[in-house]
């Protein structure tokens, strides 16, 4: 003791700080995390178990999904097989820029199309998209019933169709990939490529019709050209015949090439207004969407991509709601409005157009005018030669028109019949050798990923949620005072915590069975409650005699090695050395709430201070609900009531147990104030007195936030220790402690009491008690 002394005066320092517990939120660590996982091992793999099973169920129950791509190139501009220019102009060259492509992407996903395909494949009648099938839900069913119809089919089989079609642009490239998915493979492999052909014709046919409508427009015109090249001819032929005129000299005058130029130039402008005139004739059929420069114009055709979206919304809705619904009427002004914007933009292009047109006959009726003026000059010198090479002018330019029209109506022919397209096929579409979903080892895999994520955290929450003291070192974080033992739960402790008085391991219910027998073996009494001698005591033991004592709870005994027994070792050997001179020779244990374990806790305390053949006196203060008696299955006639009202001294009231060395004060009869005894002079001296008879004092008190009994009790002694429950609050605890502190207690340490040692919380003292049993 003297050699400890430096040692046991520091730790008394520690042990009772002025303030009684540390931070509200102490740091946790890595070990921390490590026992809460390991705490709840059994949940967190239940939960990871259950969702792989229940997973597995899942995915071995979906119907397999197959998906099949193919890849395509889109071009800007059409390549030219042939080399010339387009027939009603040059086509000015898309941007390069993502809103090409992203037209490109809203035209492969454009419901006709899809309808296209539909027809095509007769997929209506496919179990896969048939209403009739369950299979149908594969593709999903709208929440209202649709019976529109596009190109003869259902809006509700288009719907299924595209949602199971997907377009994929890959960035930086001209390149777009098409999947289709769906239960067969075959299908979803005939379906893409179905797909992507319709895709290129549908490109084929708009520039097809261009052609086309130009073509008839030339054939129209070739025929007036022709008739106008025979007039002529006939016309020079006759003059020059009327004039005898065979040929003209080299040499023209100034009038005469003044009037080539004036012929040159009305060639030009009648040929710049023929090419317009062909514009004109589209504008005057009204059909503008044919017109060159409506094609070209990048406003009109967003404007289209943008109507024909909103009318497939607008279709869609209008299968979903009654008209008059708002939603469905703002699509419906959507619709309205952008068709408006279209016919805006066109109505600018034909008045351009149109301007161009009135510009080029103003021009060439001016040329015509200026012509004939020039040409009314000419024939004033030379009727006669002008008159024929004006003639012939006029033969020669009209075999030119007409040689030129019927060059570009073949040329437009044979660009027709070529139909070249600015989208290839780089890869086209195979049946897939697996189903693209489920991925049924993926899918275990993250289930199980996620599973084991969502239970460490369900973990974690119910550690959060857990405001009870977990270990010993928590103990410490909250109150700042120490553990002196750790008591196991009676309930929970297993074999592996017990050992037998011959040393030998048992199974748990001979072990219980062992504990309790030697239990009550120890704690006996007679029927009429007289006192046995500890020779009886040993003998039941042994096994000889065969009594049922009536508690089981006191079993620090000298022959009783079990788990339980070695914590309460470990209380005394704390409790000796809790202060650095001597011992505390009275020590009182309260608790924060009733049934903590604080009289089980000081009788068993008692009876280990007394194997150390030492006087030991346990009071029994508890003056509502005394229980120390019932412990030591001793008689509760008279006691501490009667000794502070005075009808009997202690040395009268107090009772010899079957245990050497250990006496009982009992509580006595019911007192009608009991705090204003315990908290009376009376009670101060009988403590004096009592020191100068026994060595150890231990003093049972009542619970001290339920009651006030023990309060003005815990500055009389040399020290308190707090019973703790393992499933009390911390909040409740640091609530005592501040009240003991509060009126000058002196707390020496906590005991955790009711403790289940199999958690990973207390790993080593499970493995501790695991190897002195072994040993």
């Amino acid at each position: 003791m003297r050699q400890l002394s430096t040692y046991l005066t520091e730790r008394t320092e520690t042990a009772l700080p002025e303030v009684p517990f540390a931070t509200d939120d102490p740091e946790a660590n890595l070990r921390d995390y490590w026992f809460t996982i390991e705490k709840h091992f059994r949940l967190i793999a239940a939960l990871v178990v259950g969702t792989v099973f229940l997973t597995a169920l899942v995915v071995l129950w979906m119907t397999p999904q197959y998906t099949a791509e193919t890849t395509l190139m889109i071009e800007h501009s059409t390549p030219q097989v042939l080399n010339m220019r387009q027939v009603l102009g040059d086509v000015v060259t898309a941007s390069y820029d993502d809103d090409y492509y992203k037209s490109q992407d809203a035209l492969l996903q454009n419901e006709s199309l899809a309808a296209q395909v539909i027809q095509e494949l007769n997929l209506a009648n496919n179990p896969y998209f048939s209403d009739r099938s369950n299979e149908g839900l594969l593709f999903g069913r709208p929440s209202k019933a649709n019976d529109s119809t596009l190109l003869g089919v259902k809006m509700t089989v288009i719907e299924r169709y595209l949602k199971r079609l997907t377009i994929t642009p890959l960035r930086g490239t001209n390149l777009v990939k098409v999947t289709f998915t769906s239960p067969d493979p075959k299908l979803s492999a005939r379906i893409v490529n179905a797909h992507a052909q319709a895709y290129i014709r549908q490109g084929l046919d708009l520039h097809r019709a261009v052609n086309e409508e130009a073509q008839h427009f030339l054939e129209g015109k070739l025929g007036e050209l022709k008739m106008r090249v025979e007039q002529s001819e006939a016309a020079l032929n006759a003059f020059g015949r009327a004039h005898e005129i065979i040929s003209l000299t080299d040499k023209e005058d100034i009038v005469i090439e003044r009037l080539d130029e004036l012929n040159k130039d009305l060639t030009r402008a009648e040929a710049d207004r023929i090419s317009l005139e062909a514009q004109e004739q589209l504008i005057q059929q009204r059909t503008y969407d044919s017109l060159p420069a409506v094609i070209d114009n990048d406003m009109i055709q967003k404007l289209k991509e943008q109507l024909v979206r909103l009318e497939g919304e607008y279709a869609r809705r209008a299968g979903e709601y009654k008209p008059g619904f708002r939603a469905l009427d703002q699509v419906g002004a959507q619709v309205a409005e952008t068709r408006k914007s279209i016919e805006s933009e066109i109505r600018k292009v034909v008045a351009g157009l149109e301007s161009k047109y009135i510009a080029a006959v103003s021009k060439e009726n001016k040329l015509r005018s200026a012509m004939e003026e020039q040409k009314a000059a000419a024939l004033q010198q030379k009727d006669a030669s002008v008159t024929y090479n004006i003639l012939a002018r006029e033969a020669n330019t009209n075999r030119q028109l007409y040689d030129a029209v019927l060059q570009r109506m073949k040329e437009t022919g044979v660009a027709a019949q070529v139909g070249t397209s600015n989208v290839f096929v780089i890869v086209k579409g195979a049946p897939p050798i697996g189903p693209s979903s489920p991925v049924r080892g993926l899918d275990v895999l993250i289930a199980a990923l996620v599973a084991l994520v969502g239970g460490i955290g369900f973990a974690f929450l119910l550690e959060s949620l857990n405001n009870t003291f977990k270990n010993p070192n928590e103990v410490e974080r909250y109150l700042g005072l120490s553990t002196f033992a750790v008591i196991p739960d009676f309930l929970t402790a297993d074999g592996n915590h017990r050992l037998t008085a011959d040393g030998n391991h048992r199974s748990f219910s001979g072990l219980l069975g062992l504990v309790r027998s030697s239990t009550r073996g120890i704690l006996a009494l007679a029927a009429d409650d007289s006192c046995q001698p500890y020779d009886a005591v040993l003998q039941r033991l042994n096994g000889t005699e065969q009594s049922a004592p009536k508690s089981t709870e006191l079993i620090a005994s000298p022959e009783n090695f079990s788990a339980i027994t070695e914590s309460y070792r470990a209380l005394r050997a704390a409790l000796m050395l809790s202060r650095a001179s001597e011992p505390p020779k009275v020590t009182l244990f309260t608790s924060a709430l009733p049934s903590e374990g604080k009289t089980t806790t000081a009788a068993n305390t008692a009876s280990l201070l007394s194997q150390m053949g030492q006087r030991v006196l346990l009071i029994d203060t508890d003056l509502r609900r005394p229980r120390c008696h019932q412990l030591l299955n001793m008689p509760n006639i008279a006691g501490l009531t009667e000794v502070l009202t005075g009808q009997l001294t202690a040395e009268e009231a107090i009772s010899v147990t079957t245990i050497p060395k250990l006496s009982l004060l009992s509580s006595g009869s019911a007192a009608p104030t009991p705090n204003e005894l315990i908290g009376s002079q009376k009670m101060r001296d009988t403590l004096d007195e009592l020191r100068k008879t026994y060595d150890y004092i231990v003093v049972d008190a009542t619970p001290t936030m339920t009651l006030s009994d023990a309060l003005p009790l815990s500055r009389i002694v040399d020290g308190c220790i707090l019973v703790v429950n393992a499933k009390t609050p911390i909040q409740v605890v640091r609530q005592t402690c501040s009240r003991l502190t509060h009126v000058g207690a002196k707390v020496l340490g906590v005991v955790l009491n009711q403790v289940d040692v199999r958690g990973p919380d207390y790993y080593y003292t499970e493995h501790y008690y695991s190897y002195h049993n072994c040993s």
